[in-house]
């Protein structure tokens, strides 16, 4: 059975786009079934215009399984226009299997087959798996593979001794087509 170290989550955002940066952060909290009001802000580590964030609850719990992290930074662009940079780590290997599960869930069958197709070219040599869905339909919770673009961007790291990526891709087509029989 496939395991993970994490799967990453990154998402570029450019001042005056039709996303809103608020719309954004919810889908992804929903994806990993976290409240955010269970977000508590970190001290920044360094002195870049980065924003941490780490769960926190009473309820312990619930959250005693999540190792989640987010942070978001701004950077300037073009124009002097500010261009937002979100970033997600979840280190559970099971919360990351129920976010990929849910992804394939929702995936049409023509980019289900796509996914298996493409498969080979969407893994490297450390074990990483990525895929890229359409960042406007993600937010009407449509899941569409694209290759680029305006994209949310996953990369799930898989777990195999040693690592291998003929086994780690092995693993991960398993699990895929185990999500959709």
């Amino acid at each position: 059975m496939v395991e993970f170290a994490n799967v990453e989550v990154r998402i570029f955002l450019k001042e005056n786009e039709d996303e809103n940066i608020a719309d954004v952060e919810d889908k992804i909290f929903e994806l990993f079934d976290i409240n955010k009001n269970n977000l508590v802000k970190v001290e920044n580590p360094s002195k870049e215009d980065k924003s941490f964030y780490n769960l926190h609850s009473s309820n312990i719990e619930h959250f005693k399984n999540k190792k989640f992290h987010f942070f978001k930074s701004i950077s300037k662009g073009f124009e002097n226009k500010n261009i937002y940079f979100l970033n997600f780590v979840e280190k559970n290997s099971d919360s990351v299997k129920k976010v990929l599960e849910k992804i394939v869930k929702k995936l049409s069958d023509e980019d289900f087959e796509k996914l298996l197709l493409t498969s080979d070219t969407r893994s490297d040599e450390n074990n990483k798996f990525f895929l890229r869905l359409d960042k406007k339909e993600f937010l009407k919770d449509n899941f569409v593979i694209v290759d680029s673009g305006n994209v949310v961007h996953f990369s799930f790291h898989i777990i195999t001794y040693p690592k291998n990526k003929v086994e780690a891709l092995k693993q991960i087509i398993l699990f895929i087509k185990k999500v959709r029989e």
